[in-house]
Protein backbone atom coordinates (compact mmCIF):
# COMPACT_ATOMS: atom_id res chain seq x y z
CA UNK A 1 0.00 0.00 0.00
CA UNK A 2 1.13 3.16 -1.08
CA UNK A 3 1.23 6.25 1.83
CA UNK A 4 0.74 9.68 -0.01
CA UNK A 5 0.38 13.49 1.98
CA UNK A 6 -2.38 15.46 0.89
CA UNK A 7 -1.73 19.40 1.94
CA UNK A 8 -4.25 19.95 -0.80
CA UNK A 9 -7.27 21.37 1.22
CA UNK A 10 -4.87 24.30 3.46
CA UNK A 11 -4.80 27.49 2.24
CA UNK A 12 -1.81 29.59 1.92
CA UNK A 13 -1.93 31.37 4.64
CA UNK A 14 -2.07 28.68 6.89
CA UNK A 15 1.08 27.09 5.19
CA UNK A 16 2.73 30.57 6.12
CA UNK A 17 1.85 30.05 9.67
CA UNK A 18 3.57 26.99 10.15
CA UNK A 19 6.49 28.20 8.60
CA UNK A 20 6.79 31.32 10.92
CA UNK A 21 6.07 29.00 13.95
CA UNK A 22 2.82 30.02 14.76
CA UNK A 23 0.94 26.25 13.81
CA UNK A 24 1.58 23.20 12.77
CA UNK A 25 0.80 20.00 10.92
CA UNK A 26 -1.72 17.44 12.25
CA UNK A 27 -3.38 14.31 10.15
CA UNK A 28 -7.09 15.16 10.05
CA UNK A 29 -8.02 12.08 8.07
CA UNK A 30 -6.89 8.77 6.26
CA UNK A 31 -8.68 8.09 3.23
CA UNK A 32 -7.97 4.57 1.29
CA UNK A 33 -8.54 4.12 -2.01
CA UNK A 34 -7.80 2.40 -5.35
CA UNK A 35 -4.46 2.51 -6.37
CA UNK A 36 -2.76 1.56 -10.04
CA UNK A 37 1.19 1.39 -11.19
CA UNK A 38 1.70 2.92 -14.59
CA UNK A 39 1.82 -0.03 -15.97
CA UNK A 40 -1.14 -0.96 -14.64
CA UNK A 41 -2.82 2.31 -16.11
CA UNK A 42 -1.57 1.47 -19.66
CA UNK A 43 -3.30 -2.20 -19.58
CA UNK A 44 -6.06 -0.64 -18.38
CA UNK A 45 -5.80 1.59 -21.67
CA UNK A 46 -5.32 -1.36 -24.12
CA UNK A 47 -8.36 -3.38 -22.77
CA UNK A 48 -10.62 -0.22 -22.74
CA UNK A 49 -9.96 -0.17 -26.63
CA UNK A 50 -10.37 -4.02 -26.99
CA UNK A 51 -13.46 -4.68 -24.54
CA UNK A 52 -16.79 -3.76 -25.36
CA UNK A 53 -19.49 -2.39 -22.92
CA UNK A 54 -20.60 -5.32 -21.03
CA UNK A 55 -17.29 -6.79 -20.89
CA UNK A 56 -15.63 -3.52 -19.63
CA UNK A 57 -18.36 -3.23 -17.37
CA UNK A 58 -17.43 -6.38 -16.00
CA UNK A 59 -13.73 -5.83 -15.49
CA UNK A 60 -14.04 -2.49 -13.79
CA UNK A 61 -16.42 -4.67 -11.15
CA UNK A 62 -13.66 -7.50 -10.77
CA UNK A 63 -11.27 -4.57 -9.69
CA UNK A 64 -13.85 -2.95 -8.08
CA UNK A 65 -14.10 -6.04 -5.66
CA UNK A 66 -10.54 -6.84 -5.60
CA UNK A 67 -9.51 -3.16 -4.08
CA UNK A 68 -12.49 -3.32 -1.54
CA UNK A 69 -11.15 -7.43 -0.64
CA UNK A 70 -8.27 -5.91 0.26
CA UNK A 71 -9.28 -2.59 1.85
CA UNK A 72 -11.90 -5.27 3.64
CA UNK A 73 -9.33 -7.39 5.33
CA UNK A 74 -7.15 -3.65 6.19
CA UNK A 75 -10.03 -2.54 8.31
CA UNK A 76 -10.29 -5.99 10.02
CA UNK A 77 -6.92 -5.46 11.31
CA UNK A 78 -7.37 -1.82 12.60
CA UNK A 79 -10.94 -2.53 14.22
CA UNK A 80 -8.82 -5.01 16.12
CA UNK A 81 -5.97 -2.48 17.28
CA UNK A 82 -8.56 0.69 17.53
CA UNK A 83 -11.37 1.89 18.48
CA UNK A 84 -13.42 2.41 15.16
CA UNK A 85 -16.49 4.12 15.10
CA UNK A 86 -19.29 3.07 12.80
CA UNK A 87 -17.60 0.30 11.34
CA UNK A 88 -18.47 -2.36 13.10
CA UNK A 89 -20.27 -0.77 15.96
CA UNK A 90 -22.28 2.54 17.11
CA UNK A 91 -21.97 2.23 20.62
CA UNK A 92 -17.98 3.05 21.03
CA UNK A 93 -17.17 6.11 23.41
CA UNK A 94 -13.90 7.58 23.14
CA UNK A 95 -13.51 6.19 19.84
CA UNK A 96 -10.05 6.57 17.87
CA UNK A 97 -10.96 6.74 14.49
CA UNK A 98 -14.39 7.65 12.75
CA UNK A 99 -15.12 5.00 9.87
CA UNK A 100 -17.33 6.51 6.78
CA UNK A 101 -18.22 5.28 3.06
CA UNK A 102 -20.51 5.10 0.61
CA UNK A 103 -23.84 2.64 1.24
CA UNK A 104 -23.64 0.11 -1.37
CA UNK A 105 -25.74 0.07 -4.21
CA UNK A 106 -26.31 4.30 -3.52
CA UNK A 107 -25.79 6.95 -6.30
CA UNK A 108 -23.60 4.03 -8.26
CA UNK A 109 -21.89 2.76 -5.52
CA UNK A 110 -20.52 -0.89 -5.13
CA UNK A 111 -22.06 -3.31 -3.35
CA UNK A 112 -19.04 -5.48 -2.40
CA UNK A 113 -19.05 -5.92 1.36
CA UNK A 114 -22.36 -6.97 4.02
CA UNK A 115 -20.87 -5.45 7.04
CA UNK A 116 -22.83 -5.98 10.39
CA UNK A 117 -22.59 -3.37 12.85
CA UNK A 118 -23.60 -3.01 16.24
CA UNK A 119 -25.55 0.02 17.05
CA UNK A 120 -27.87 0.21 20.23
CA UNK A 121 -27.54 -2.98 21.07
CA UNK A 122 -28.58 -4.38 17.97
CA UNK A 123 -27.33 -5.66 15.46
CA UNK A 124 -27.62 -4.74 11.84
CA UNK A 125 -26.22 -5.54 8.53
CA UNK A 126 -25.64 -3.05 5.70
CA UNK A 127 -24.20 -3.15 2.35
CA UNK A 128 -21.04 -1.00 1.78
CA UNK A 129 -19.02 0.12 -0.79
CA UNK A 130 -15.10 -0.83 0.74
CA UNK A 131 -13.47 0.48 -2.59
CA UNK A 132 -12.68 3.76 -0.86
CA UNK A 133 -13.05 4.28 2.49
CA UNK A 134 -12.37 8.05 4.92
CA UNK A 135 -10.93 7.28 8.35
CA UNK A 136 -10.97 10.74 10.50
CA UNK A 137 -8.93 10.71 13.43
CA UNK A 138 -10.90 11.50 16.29
CA UNK A 139 -7.99 10.56 19.04
CA UNK A 140 -5.08 12.81 17.94
CA UNK A 141 -2.97 10.95 20.31
CA UNK A 142 -2.86 8.23 17.93
CA UNK A 143 -1.87 9.69 14.89
CA UNK A 144 2.21 8.65 14.60
CA UNK A 145 1.41 5.56 15.87
CA UNK A 146 -1.19 4.86 13.13
CA UNK A 147 0.57 6.26 10.35
CA UNK A 148 3.39 3.93 11.34
CA UNK A 149 0.88 1.00 11.74
CA UNK A 150 -0.55 1.72 8.10
CA UNK A 151 2.99 1.14 6.81
CA UNK A 152 3.01 -2.36 7.36
CA UNK A 153 0.35 -2.56 4.65
CA UNK A 154 3.13 -1.11 1.96
CA UNK A 155 4.16 -4.43 0.88
CA UNK A 156 0.71 -6.46 1.02
CA UNK A 157 -1.40 -4.30 -0.75
CA UNK A 158 -0.11 -2.93 -3.93
CA UNK A 159 -3.40 -1.91 -5.23
CA UNK A 160 -4.19 0.69 -1.99
CA UNK A 161 -3.11 3.95 -1.12
CA UNK A 162 -3.79 5.79 1.92
CA UNK A 163 -4.51 9.20 1.51
CA UNK A 164 -2.90 11.42 5.21
CA UNK A 165 -5.14 14.74 4.68
CA UNK A 166 -3.54 17.28 6.91
CA UNK A 167 -4.43 20.15 8.56
CA UNK A 168 -2.79 22.99 10.31
CA UNK A 169 -3.61 23.74 13.96
CA UNK A 170 -2.81 27.11 15.44
CA UNK A 171 -0.87 27.45 18.84
CA UNK A 172 -2.44 29.98 19.90
CA UNK A 173 -0.75 31.16 22.71
CA UNK A 174 1.80 32.20 19.84
CA UNK A 175 -0.92 33.85 17.60
CA UNK A 176 -1.77 36.14 20.12
CA UNK A 177 1.75 37.33 20.92
CA UNK A 178 2.30 37.82 17.09
CA UNK A 179 -0.85 39.83 16.95
CA UNK A 180 -0.61 42.10 19.97
CA UNK A 181 3.09 42.47 19.29
CA UNK A 182 1.89 43.71 15.63
CA UNK A 183 -1.24 46.17 17.23
CA UNK A 184 1.45 47.43 19.75
CA UNK A 185 3.71 49.44 17.14
CA UNK A 186 0.13 49.77 14.60
CA UNK A 187 0.76 53.63 13.23
CA UNK A 188 -2.97 55.09 13.02
CA UNK A 189 -1.89 57.40 10.01
CA UNK A 190 -0.60 55.12 8.19
CA UNK A 191 -2.78 52.60 5.51
CA UNK A 192 -1.98 49.41 5.39
CA UNK A 193 -2.37 47.33 2.43
CA UNK A 194 -5.00 44.35 2.94
CA UNK A 195 -5.83 42.55 -0.30
CA UNK A 196 -6.73 44.76 -3.27
CA UNK A 197 -7.46 47.99 -0.53
CA UNK A 198 -5.69 49.83 1.93
CA UNK A 199 -7.37 49.97 5.54
CA UNK A 200 -6.32 52.21 8.33
CA UNK A 201 -6.75 51.22 12.18
CA UNK A 202 -8.47 53.09 14.71
CA UNK A 203 -8.18 53.41 18.19
CA UNK A 204 -11.29 51.61 19.76
CA UNK A 205 -11.61 53.92 23.09
CA UNK A 206 -13.21 56.31 20.59
CA UNK A 207 -15.55 53.98 19.66
CA UNK A 208 -18.34 51.55 21.09
CA UNK A 209 -16.50 48.54 20.15
CA UNK A 210 -14.03 49.13 23.10
CA UNK A 211 -14.76 47.65 26.10
CA UNK A 212 -17.33 44.96 24.30
CA UNK A 213 -17.23 41.61 25.71
CA UNK A 214 -16.62 40.15 22.26
CA UNK A 215 -14.12 42.06 21.34
CA UNK A 216 -10.69 41.87 22.70
CA UNK A 217 -8.60 44.49 20.28
CA UNK A 218 -7.51 47.81 20.55
CA UNK A 219 -8.21 48.36 16.91
CA UNK A 220 -10.71 48.52 14.57
CA UNK A 221 -10.34 49.68 11.02
CA UNK A 222 -11.63 51.71 8.22
CA UNK A 223 -10.98 51.33 4.38
CA UNK A 224 -9.19 54.06 2.64
CA UNK A 225 -12.22 55.48 0.67
CA UNK A 226 -14.98 54.55 3.58
CA UNK A 227 -15.76 56.26 6.80
CA UNK A 228 -17.49 52.83 7.90
CA UNK A 229 -15.69 51.55 11.02
CA UNK A 230 -15.47 47.72 11.37
CA UNK A 231 -14.18 45.15 13.61
CA UNK A 232 -11.07 43.29 12.94
CA UNK A 233 -10.57 39.61 12.89
CA UNK A 234 -8.04 37.66 13.86
CA UNK A 235 -7.77 35.92 10.38
CA UNK A 236 -7.48 39.74 9.24
CA UNK A 237 -4.74 40.17 11.18
CA UNK A 238 -2.80 37.60 10.30
CA UNK A 239 -3.22 37.86 6.60
CA UNK A 240 -1.63 41.73 6.88
CA UNK A 241 1.17 40.15 9.35
CA UNK A 242 1.88 36.92 6.91
CA UNK A 243 1.75 38.72 3.55
CA UNK A 244 3.97 41.71 4.82
CA UNK A 245 1.72 44.11 4.01
CA UNK A 246 2.52 45.97 7.35
CA UNK A 247 5.74 46.91 4.81
CA UNK A 248 3.84 47.89 1.60
CA UNK A 249 1.28 51.08 2.67
CA UNK A 250 0.82 54.70 1.57
CA UNK A 251 1.57 57.73 3.99
CA UNK A 252 -2.08 59.16 4.75
CA UNK A 253 -1.80 63.03 2.99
Amino acid sequence: MKIRYDYSYIDYNKVELVKKGLAYYNLYSVRLDRYFTEEEKEENRKQASLLNSVEWEKRCEEITQKVANSIYNIMEIINKNYKVYQYRSCDIKDYDLFFWCNSGGINGSAKTHDISCVSHNKTFSRWCDLSYITLNISNKNIQDDFIRFLSDFIEDEKNVIAILQMEVVLKEDKIEKAINDFLSNVNEKTFYKYGYDYIKFVNTTRWVFNGSEDYKYNYCFKYKHGRTIYKLSQDMILDIILNNSYGDFENEK
